[in-house]
C-alpha cells in the first residue's frame, strides 16, 4: 500500500495540499513533479483544463488538451460511437483507452522514471441554446499510482442541476479537478475520495451538493482490487451526492438511465430480509398482471427489487455490510435489478423512475400493505399466495375530485372490477334514499315549499317529483373530474332519464333541456 501513499513521491507544499478550493487543488497537481497527463473534454467547454491553466505551472502537468465537438472528427479519433450515443459509458471507455495509450506510446521512457501518467476524459450533454433536455455526462480518469505501474480507472456519471450553461460548465470544471486530485491523493480511502467530489460545489462533503448529482461511480484496477463498488455507491447516498443507486443482475453497478431506458418498470418494495418465495411470487404474478394490463411482452418489463435506506441502515446511520451484500447477491442471482433509494413515499419513487423511462410504471405490494376496501384476488395453484397482486396504479393514474372533499389517504386506491378497464377508477355512485328535502328519483337535495306535499323540485323539467318537508339549501351535484395520466376527462351526466343509483345531471344541463 506504500504505492498508494502520496508521500512516496515528492510532496507539494503543505499549504496547497490542505486547501480545498479547485484552484488550489489544480496548483497542487501542477507542482507535483511526477503527475503528468492529458485532459480531453467533449461538451460544456474545457473547464477542467482551464482550472489547471489558471492555477499556473500547467506545463509541468498537462501534456495535451483537446475537445472534439464535431462528430466526424470524434469518430475519426475514437471510432464510431456505439449505438450512435456519444454521451455514454462506452464512449468514455474508448476515450480513456485511446488517450492513455498515446501517453504510454509517446512519452514512456522519455520522461523521468518517477512519472505517473494519467488521462482524464469527459463526454457531456450540457444545456444548449436550442434545447433544454436532461443535462448529464460521463467522467473518468485512468492513472498510474506508481511509476510504470498498471493503470487504474475511476468512472462516474453526473447529472447537472444548474439552470444555465455557464454554471454547468463551472461545476463540471470543479468536479474534474476534484476527481483528478482525489484519484492521486485519496486512492487509499475511496470513501474520502467520494466525499471530496463535492468540495467547492456549494455544499461541501457533509451536505452534498445542490449543483450536481453523482448517481454512479466505479473503481477498477489492481490498486482498487479490494474495493466493493456496491458499498461505495451506497456511500454516495450517505454523502448526499445522490438519492438512488442501482445494480444489475450481474451484480455490477449500473447507471439507472442505462437500465431503465425504454422499459416498463415493475418495482417491488420490501426489506428482503431474507428473500422468500413470497417475494418471488409477487414478482411472478406482478409481471403477469402487468403484462396483461399493458398488453405488451414480458421481456419489455423490467423487474426491480427496491429497498429504502431505512431498511438498509441499522443503529442510526450504520450499515451492516455483510447483510446488505447478502441481500443484493440473492436478488441479483434471481435475475432482478436492485434499486436502493431514500425515497420513502411512492410519488417520489415514481418521479425518479419517470425521469429515465416513458414506459408504464407500477409497484407491486403484498396484501398487508393495502387498506380495507381494496379488492384483492385470492391466489391458487402452486403459488399459495395472490394469483395477481393488486398493483399500485396510483404511480401512473391519479384520481382527484373537483370541488369535493379530499379522499382519505394521499392517493386513492383503485379496484379491479369485471368489465371495466383496470386503469380506470370505479364510478362514483350517489345515495338514492328519499327523505325530507330529497328528490324521489335523483336523491338530490332541493329547496321545497314548506308543507307542500309532492311539491315539484328543480328537476320538474325532467318529470321528477319532490319530497315534502324539505328546508335545506340546494347543493347541486358537483361535477367529477378524473385525471388519468395527465389527461383531463370530465364526467358529464347527459341523459334525461337517469335510472336510480346513477349519477344525475347537473342543474345547468337540466335547465337547458327543460
Amino acid at each position: 500500500m506504500d504505492d498508494l501513499n502520496p508521500g512516496s513521491h515528492p510532496p507539494a507544499p503543505a499549504l496547497l495540499m490542505e486547501a480545498p478550493g479547485a484552484l488550489q487543488k489544480a496548483l497542487a497537481v501542477n507542482l507535483h513533479p511526477a503527475q503528468y497527463g492529458s485532459i480531453v473534454e467533449i461538451g460544456a467547454g474545457q473547464e477542467t483544463a482551464r482550472y489547471f491553466f489558471r492555477a499556473g505551472g500547467a506545463a509541468g502537468t498537462v501534456a495535451k488538451t483537446m475537445s472534439a465537438y464535431d462528430m466526424t472528427f470524434s469518430d475519426a479519433i475514437y471510432g464510431r460511437a456505439p449505438g450512435g450515443r456519444y454521451v455514454s459509458r462506452a464512449r468514455l471507455g474508448r476515450m480513456l483507452e485511446h488517450e492513455f495509450g498515446l501517453l504510454i506510446e509517446r512519452l514512456e521512457g522519455r520522461r523521468e522514471s518517477a512519472t505517473t501518467f494519467f488521462a482524464y476524459a469527459a463526454t457531456v450533454a450540457a444545456q444548449g441554446y436550442k434545447h433544454r433536455s436532461e443535462c448529464h455526462g460521463w467522467l473518468g480518469v485512468r492513472l498510474q499510482l506508481s511509476p510504470g505501474g498498471p493503470p487504474n480507472d475511476i468512472v462516474l456519471h453526473v447529472r447537472m442541476l444548474d439552470e444555465d450553461a455557464r454554471a454547468q460548465q463551472e461545476a463540471l470544471g470543479i468536479l474534474g479537478v476534484n476527481l483528478i486530485y482525489g484519484a492521486f491523493n485519496h486512492a487509499d480511502s475511496p470513501e474520502k475520495l467520494i466525499e471530496s467530489l463535492a468540495d467547492d460545489l456549494s455544499g461541501g462533503a457533509s451536505a452534498g451538493s445542490d449543483r450536481i448529482e453523482i448517481d454512479m461511480i466505479e473503481f477498477s484496477g489492481p490498486a482498487f482490487a479490494g474495493c466493493e463498488n456496491r458499498l461505495l455507491n451506497l456511500h454516495l447516498i450517505r454523502s448526499w451526492l445522490t438519492r438512488a443507486v442501482m445494480f444489475d443482475p450481474d451484480g455490477h453497478v449500473v447507471q439507472p438511465g442505462e437500465a431503465l431506458r425504454r422499459k416498463d418498470v415493475l418495482a417491488v418494495r420490501s426489506n428482503f430480509r431474507p428473500v422468500t418465495r413470497r417475494h418471488e411470487d409477487m414478482f411472478r404474478a406482478g409481471i403477469a398482471a402487468f403484462a396483461a394490463q399493458a398488453g405488451g411482452e414480458r421481456e419489455d418489463i423490467l423487474p426491480v427489487a427496491e429497498m429504502t435506506m431505512a431498511t438498509v441502515m441499522e443503529d442510526g446511520d450504520q450499515v451492516n455490510n455483510a447483510d446488505f451484500l447478502a441481500r443484493v447477491d440473492t436478488l441479483t442471482a434471481l435475475g432482478y435489478h436492485v434499486l436502493v433509494s431514500d425515497y420513502l413515499r411512492y410519488f417520489r419513487l415514481r418521479a425518479f423512475l419517470r425521469r429515465y423511462t416513458q414506459g408504464r410504471i407500477a409497484a407491486g405490494q403484498s396484501a398487508r400493505h393495502f387498506q380495507s376496501g381494496v379488492l384483492l384476488r385470492p391466489g391458487g395453484g402452486d403459488s399459495g399466495g395472490l394469483r395477481a397482486p393488486v398493483l399500485r396504479q396510483d404511480l401512473d393514474v391519479r384520481l382527484s375530485r373537483s370541488g369535493g372533499r379530499r379522499q382519505s389517504g394521499h392517493r386513492r386506491q383503485l379496484r379491479s372490477e369485471p368489465g371495466r378497464a383496470p386503469h380506470l377508477p370505479p364510478p362514483v355512485r350517489r345515495r338514492t334514499d328519499s327523505g325530507p328535502g330529497r328528490c324521489q328519483r335523483s336523491g338530490a337535495r332541493h329547496r321545497l315549499a314548506a308543507g307542500a306535499a309532492g311539491a315539484a323540485c328543480r328537476c320538474a323539467g325532467m318529470g321528477h317529483a319532490g319530497a315534502a318537508g324539505g328546508r335545506r339549501a340546494d347543493t347541486k351535484p358537483r361535477p367529477v373530474r378524473f385525471s388519468v395520466q395527465g389527461s383531463l376527462l370530465r364526467a358529464r351526466r347527459d341523459r334525461q332519464q337517469t335510472p336510480p343509483g346513477r349519477i344525475v345531471p347537473d342543474r345547468r344541463l337540466a335547465q337547458r333541456r327543460a
